[in-house]
């Protein structure tokens, strides 16, 4: 039987001290026993909340050249709000805006790490095939019992690919 990954997650170098792969040939053989045994080099009995979705649940506006970080009003960010702000809970997504420059990006990263949020930021390209083209007019329309609506482009299924691998490696 191929390896099946069970918990595979990359973080920024800031969280590498929490890094987790683990490998298991066949997750139904393996006991609590042989789990427990692992040296994982941390202890996998905390718990930890890792919530990822498209948004974080903050939006940035540029008001004149000053960045403003605006909590969310919406279902999932109310509905979790307080999940990820305690101790080491995690929130990766999108952060809602381009940064303008590399500056400008560090200084985003750096305000949203005190938030425990870790932002993916996304290019005008990626955003028109991922969540404008594949999300909103496939996954949304099929999963929302109006399939004769989907509309779907082979170049927005890449782009949705790319950007979930972006996801994963949280760039």
């Amino acid at each position: 039987m191929e390896d099946a990954s069970i918990a595979s997650l990359y973080l920024p170098s800031e969280y590498k001290d929490n890094l987790v792969n683990i490998q298991l040939s066949n997750c139904c053989n393996t006991t609590y026993e042989e789990i427990s045994k692992l040296k994982l080099g941390m202890n996998i009995y905390k718990k930890r909340t890792i919530i990822v979705s498209n948004r974080l649940p903050i939006r940035i506006e540029r008001q004149g050249n000053e960045l403003v970080f605006i909590s969310s009003e919406g279902g999932l960010a109310t509905g979790l709000g307080s999940i990820y702000k305690k101790e080491e809970n995690i929130w990766i997504g999108w952060p809602g805006i381009i940064p303008l420059n590399v500056e400008e990006e560090i200084y985003i990263k750096s305000h949203l790490a005190k938030l425990n949020l870790i932002p993916v930021f996304l290019s005008e390209e990626e955003l028109r095939g991922y969540y404008e083209g594949f999300s909103n007019e496939v996954l949304w329309p099929v999963f929302h019992y109006s399939s004769s609506y989907a509309v779907y482009r082979t170049s927005d299924w890449e782009m949705y690919k790319k950007v979930n691998e972006k996801f994963s490696r949280h760039q």
